[in-house]
């Protein structure tokens, strides 16, 4: 008996395999690759694979996992806290695109039903390339990241409730009204279970199963939670990957999340590239050839749809225009889960075949190019504000100008994290005068509102810093996580200001000596003093003395800092200590009434002659008594710090309990 699964399975991870060989070198993403690898395997191709349909039913498992996942990852806790902006700017960005792009296949002739289904699937951006290229490049953090990131959490959320609408976008024949109360009360009642056993069931199951301590068990028992509210929607004639998206927000409210994450992401990652692959195989070469010129237009149009939608979206959230610009750049791709919604339209025959392979073709060229898009869309930004096309972002006048023009021998702080924030604090008690530079609309409004001197704009441009008094600032703190916009911020700041103390923060050691270059005075890494601080308490605790450990750390930062990770001439080494001190202990021991020592003076005791342990400290009455004087007379409930080898510490502990 031939299995023809499992020939199109080794096929396909074979293939796969040669393909992200080829494209690592060229830094084209994993996912791009798996839809050549699909392309390639096709029938519309080699032909590899003749029929596409044979790798559906694990591509339906990478769908399920894949939602599964998000619905984990899109707690309703964490969709909460950043409620506001996922909604009106994730909102605002699928609904203005969805719109434009609506409209415009309403005026090329479409029907209503089709050119809203074309609006959701051009609306929808990849969340898999994006996100891993932000976290790639640690533009995460940064104010078109945090955007852009809101937007693609609605995307993701929106994917459900339009593939619940896919029926009745294509329902010729089918009362609208009833199939929309229908859906409605499906949509309601599903919703309503899934909160009851996120909130009561699911978290005792996963609580008793994890007590077992059988991970065998667990992963099971996850298994059976996902596939069983897949295939009850199913039954239901929802869809298969809408149960295993809130089946993944059922477990979201459990402790156990992110352990069932890390449990089911192998699962997710392999099954996930035949949904890619099967995605490849839809596409035509032939038409690709045939319409080249077609899909380019196709592809721009799209490109800058998107990008207009989503840079208008983001500059009526309050980002300035450059923010924004990135922002439109970073998402103006195609999405994966458009492949998702794409085939649902195929099964209810919305559109015809020669839209579905326009569509298709134009979807994973935007994907391919979407990384050269990141990369140069920060570069790209950067330029028409220099060349005046755009204006530079500019900050608000929420402080008065007399003030800011009394500014003299103040500090700069740009960004108002964790370390703007600590900073702030620190120079407001020693009195220094400060101003903040922040990019985040809802920070600055949140800050303005407790009385922080903080403007709103981009220290990367020198009209902003010129805004701060930049010329007469005593020092200018560089905290923000953009490598590339910190030395923008450097250079014009030091071409303003050539006295100015320059101190920034970097993520890597290997940054310090670029940033150097570009005039920073200071140039602090996270990644080393994380790991002198993590050194330091490792010899605390194992009682290396506090110089000897300052010495260490001294020579740690300048090897570094001077001389750029250059090999040391020489080891570091402690002091000659004796190894056996490192198992000394200071404990503390309380006297109890009735003990061999209540009323003897501590000559008496001999803690040190007859036991090797040293007295450190007595306290008595609520008093430390530091100078001890031996003819000094222990009485009950005096507690002693005590230094010694564990070992004789817990020796003497007898005598200071009562006499049995």
């Amino acid at each position: 008996m031939e299995f023809v699964l499992f020939k199109d399975v080794v096929i396909v991870f074979g293939l796969a395999m040669a393909v992200i060989l080829v494209c690592k070198p060229i830094k084209i993403p994993n996912l791009v690759a798996l839809l050549i690898t699909g392309v390639l395997s096709g029938p519309n191709a080699l032909g590899i694979i003749q029929d596409a349909h044979e790798v559906e039913p694990l591509a339906e498992v990478g769908i399920a996992f894949l939602l599964f996942s998000i619905g984990i990852e899109l707690s309703l806790r964490r969709f909460l806290l950043g409620i506001r902006q996922i909604i009106f700017g994730g909102g605002g960005q699928v609904a203005l695109t969805l719109l434009a792009s609506g409209a415009c296949a309403l005026l090329l002739g479409r029907p209503p039903g089709e050119a809203i289904f074309l609006g959701c699937l051009i609306s929808l951006s990849s969340t898999a390339i994006v996100v891993t290229l932000l976290q790639e490049r640690g533009e995460v953090a940064t104010p078109s990241g945090r955007f852009s990131v809101s937007v693609l959490i609605f995307q993701d959320i929106i994917i459900v409730p339009m593939i619940l609408t896919v029926p009745l976008l294509a329902g010729s024949g089918i009362d609208v009204d009833t199939s929309f109360c229908y859906l409605i009360a499906q949509a309601v009642a599903i919703l309503t279970s899934v909160l009851l056993a996120g909130h009561w069931m699911v978290p005792r199951l996963l609580h008793m199963i994890a007590r077992t301590k059988d991970t065998r068990l667990f992963l099971l028992t996850v298994l059976f939670i996902c596939f069983s509210v897949a295939w009850l929607t199913s039954s239901l004639g929802l869809s298969f990957g809408l149960g295993a998206f809130l089946s993944g927000l059922i477990i979201s409210e459990s402790e156990y999340s992110y352990h069932t994450l890390g449990n089911i992401f192998p699962f997710q990652e392999i099954f996930t590239c035949f949904f890619f692959v099967s995605a490849g195989m839809l596409l035509d070469a032939s038409f690709v050839i045939q319409y080249p010129f077609l899909i380019a237009g196709c592809l721009i149009g799209i490109a800058l749809l998107k990008a207009s939608t989503t840079a208008a979206v983001a500059m009526m959230m309050g980002y300035p225009i450059g923010t924004a610009c990135v922002a439109g750049l970073t998402l103006c791709q195609v999405g994966e889960f458009s492949f998702l919604l794409v085939k649902t339209g195929m099964s209810h025959d919305i559109g015809t075949p020669f839209y579905y392979q326009l569509f298709l073709s134009t979807t994973l060229f935007s994907m391919a190019l979407a990384p050269l898009m990141v990369h140069l869309a920060p570069r790209f930004v950067r330029h028409l504000q220099n060349t005046g096309w755009i204006s530079p972002d500019t900050p608000a006048k929420t402080i008065q100008e007399a003030e800011e023009r009394s500014l003299t021998g103040h500090v700069v702080i740009v960004g108002f994290g964790t370390g703007g924030r600590n900073l702030a604090y620190s120079l407001k008690m020693a009195g220094i005068p400060y101003i903040i530079l922040e990019i985040d609309p809802e920070t600055v409004r949140k800050e303005q509102r407790k009385g922080e001197p903080i403007l709103f704009g981009d220290a990367s441009h020198s009209s902003v810093l010129s805004h701060v008094k930049i010329k007469t600032a005593r020092l200018l703190a560089v905290l923000v996580n953009d490598e590339r916009a910190s030395g923008h911020i450097i250079t014009n700041a030091r071409r303003s200001n050539a006295s100015l103390h320059i101190v920034v923060r970097t993520r890597y050691v290997a940054s310090i000596k670029r940033l150097m270059n570009l005039g920073a005075n200071e140039v602090i890494p996270e990644e080393l003093e994380a790991s002198i601080e993590v050194f330091t308490r490792v010899m605390l605790k194992c009682l290396i003395p506090r110089n000897e450990i300052d010495k260490v750390a001294d020579d740690l930062r300048s090897s570094h800092y001077e001389k750029f990770r250059e090999p040391l001439l020489a080891p570091i080494r402690f002091a000659d200590l004796n190894l056996d001190f490192a198992q000394m202990e200071i404990d503390t021991l309380r006297i109890e009434e009735g003990s061999p020592l209540d009323g003897i003076s501590l000559r008496e005791a001999a803690f040190r002659r007859k036991h090797g342990v040293t007295i450190l400290v007595i306290q008595r009455a609520g008093q430390q008594h530091w100078e001890i004087d031996p003819d000094m007379e222990l009485s009950a409930k005096d507690v002693l710090a005590v230094f010694g080898r564990h070992e004789k510490i817990q020796k003497i502990t007898q005598y200071f309990h009562k006499y049995k």
